[in-house]
């Protein structure tokens, strides 16, 4: 395969062309120094202005409205979690979303103003997004069909979402949290399915694996897996669901022991039990959770509770592992098993 040549100017046209997507609904762009307050340098420019600036390194642009409007910063979390209908722009340098609303009344901006924190929610009435020549704004699918004097308004169903999500956002700042009800299916990592298949684990541990993992795929893990490490459960909802192996220990016992040969298999990397709350970390797991693998909960339960479970466990997961890798990649392995 011949690798198609880079062309500046075509380059340079898709640039216009996307900054000039930014001016339909009612946006302008100045250009600013890159220092702390961004300087104005020049206001009101052209698109070509822009890109000659965006040259030097020193130069940034700003995209902003050209009228007053309701703005609302989020972070990638809040801003999925809330999903709401109308037109949204990405700052790529921040990695912050701004959804536009039309100005509001004094005591709704007064509310939404209450819920300001760094780094999760802000909102103002002129929000502007910084970009540089590498990466320019996003702007949601249908940017094009919006008007800055005809933006939708903040409803109090909206304002009541917008307070509720970003409570629970801010309350688990540090935390991987539940965002979905629970469903009877679960993300099954490669990487973890690899490592499953090279560690010979009780069936115990499995089916504690499977209820952790049932618990990452109905997180915050799955829409942003970058802010946090420590995934904070309910215990007491947690141990409802559990049925383990074998009748002569306490379910708490079980939990602890499997907890632990988790740990030492670098599986999970920490665990806390304190009153009703649960708190774990895996970069192992978490790093790949987001892979669209999905299992059935109870597959390990299916195995008979003998001796050589077990290790039946570790072949399944190994040659699940084999047949989900990538195809070259998988066959080679089953060439190599059958030599």
């Amino acid at each position: 395969m011949v690798k198609k040549q880079f062309n500046p100017a075509d380059y340079r046209q898709k640039q216009e062309k996307k900054l000039n997507q930014g001016r339909k609904p009612g946006f302008v762009y100045d250009v600013v120094l890159d220092d702390e307050t961004f300087t104005n340098v020049f206001k009101n420019a052209s698109t070509a202005c822009v890109l000659d600036y965006l040259e030097g390194k020193q130069y940034l642009g700003l995209m902003y409205p050209s009228q007053p409007c309701t703005c609302m910063v989020c972070n990638p979390l809040l801003f999925k979690l809330l999903n709401l209908p109308t037109m949204w722009a990405y700052e790529p340098l921040t990695g912050m979303y701004v959804y536009y609303f039309a100005s509001t009344d004094e005591t709704t901006f007064n509310r939404l103003e209450n819920l300001e924190n760094e780094g999760i929610i802000s909102v103002s009435s002129c929000q502007g997004v910084i970009f540089n020549k590498y990466t320019l704004p996003k702007l949601c699918p249908d940017w094009a069909d919006y008007k800055l004097s005809k933006l939708p308004q903040l409803t109090p169903k909206n304002l009541d979402l917008i307070e509720e999500t970003a409570k629970k956002v801010i309350e688990n700042k540090n935390n991987f949290f539940q965002v979905n009800k629970f469903k009877s299916i679960y993300n099954m990592p490669l990487a973890l399915s690899q490592k499953l298949g090279k560690v010979v684990l009780s069936i115990n541990t499995h089916i504690l694996i499977e209820h952790l993992l049932q618990f990452m795929t109905h997180s915050s893990a799955v829409i942003d897996n970058t802010y946090c490490d420590v995934y904070l459960v309910n215990y007491a909802q947690f141990c409802k669901g559990l049925a383990f192996h074998g009748k002569h220990k306490r379910k708490d016992v079980v939990i602890n022991e499997t907890f632990k040969e988790l740990q030492y298999h670098a599986i999970i990397d920490k665990f806390k039990i304190i009153d009703d709350k649960l708190t774990f970390e895996s970069a192992l797991i978490t790093k790949h959770i987001k892979q669209r693998i999905r299992r059935n909960m109870g597959y390990y339960c299916q195995l008979p509770p003998t001796k050589q479970a077990p290790i039946i466990a570790t072949f399944i997961n190994y040659l699940y592992w084999i047949v989900n890798c990538p195809s070259n990649f998988g066959l080679i392995i089953s060439c190599s098993l059958s030599i």
